[in-house]
């Protein structure tokens, strides 16, 4: 959740989030061995809702009239990690054989859910579970790579 969300506050926020999410919803959990997985993906989701959440007041910002000084003040270290890791995600998930892509990018960026893709893809529910997984394993190992390049 750190590499994801970026800093220790989003990572605990996320967290947080995540525990109440999974513990509201946990008469949803079929399989008790799946329950790292499953919650791995609500902490996933939790980290991309606070990334949106801030991506928006960044915009709520400029409408105020206070965009100048968001804007010099963008421009810190912070920033530039922020846009490297920015890049790395952007690279890895590029570097995903397109077989695999399209599901990822259905399930893990657009929020879809896996029947939902599967009638659009045309693919059974055992075919989206085994493309996302590969393409979750692709995806880890290109960012994983990529960090190594970029430090």
């Amino acid at each position: 959740m750190l590499r994801l969300c970026g800093n220790r506050e989003d990572a605990e926020d996320a967290l947080a989030d995540a525990l109440v999410k999974a513990f509201q919803s946990s008469n949803q959990l079929k399989d008790d061995e799946s329950f790292k997985a499953w919650l791995s993906i609500i902490a996933r989701r939790a980290c991309f809702k606070i990334m949106n959440h801030e991506s928006l007041l960044k915009v709520a910002s400029i409408s105020d009239g206070s965009w100048f000084e968001d804007m010099l003040s963008s421009r810190n270290s912070e920033n530039a990690e922020s846009m490297a890791l920015k890049d790395c995600i952007r690279t890895s998930i590029a570097r995903i054989p397109p077989i695999y892509r399209e599901v990822y990018v259905m399930c893990e960026i657009e929020d879809l859910d896996l029947k939902a893709v599967g009638a659009k893809l045309g693919l059974s529910l055992p075919a989206v579970k085994s493309r996302l997984h590969r393409a979750r394993e692709i995806a880890r190992a290109e960012f994983d790579r990529s960090l190594c390049i970029a430090s």
